[in-house]
């Protein structure tokens, strides 16, 4: 059964998969090739470093392999990959339809989630009850959150309004800080 499930994700499911990433990434997962260890990965993480170091493919390569992993075991995995700014764009976008719970249900509840240039958005006193929201509950839940930032957790912390976020960071995550 498995390898029937592998050939079935070598033809259609990966392509599926992939179409949830921007195409700059879709084109540079397919142009390197990464260390075996990603697919042994496991738990969410925060990627930090510069601009340009890799941090995005790292968190959405991890992923595809992790998804491809479950896929061929015959486990179910839902996922969602979005920037930290677009997030709260488009929670307050439903705000005239009233879907906004609806939506940071989404958030909250899918099993992997990749939140991508956290710590780039502006975070006013709503934004920053929101996210709070989401991870808090995601950190209960013990569901897969992977972030990817500029900023290490100490400058996180700084720039946030309290420790909340970046505590429940570093207890859902490994933090890795990724040189160029």
């Amino acid at each position: 059964m498995s390898e029937i499930r592998l050939r079935n994700w070598d033809k259609h499911e990966e392509k599926r998969f992939l179409s949830h990433f921007p195409p700059r990434i879709i084109m540079e997962i397919k142009k390197y090739n990464f260390p075996s260890q990603l697919d042994k990965m496991v738990g969410g993480a925060y990627y930090h470093g510069v601009v340009g170091c890799g941090k995005t493919l790292l968190a959405c390569r991890t992923a595809l392999e992790i998804k491809r992993r479950k896929y061929i075991e015959g486990e179910r995995m839902s996922f969602l990959f979005i920037n930290s700014t677009e997030l709260i764009e488009k929670i307050k976008a439903t705000f005239s339809t009233n879907t906004t719970q609806m939506l940071i249900d989404k958030f909250k509840q899918v099993d992997y989630l990749i939140l991508d240039d956290i710590g780039v958005m502006n975070i006013s006193d709503w934004s920053y009850s929101v996210f709070y929201s989401i991870l808090d509950y995601r950190y209960n839940n013990l569901l897969t959150t992977v972030f990817t930032s500029n900023l290490s957790i100490d400058e996180l912390s700084s720039m946030m309004k309290d420790d909340r976020i970046p505590r429940r960071i570093t207890a859902m995550c490994q933090i890795i800080n990724l040189m160029r």
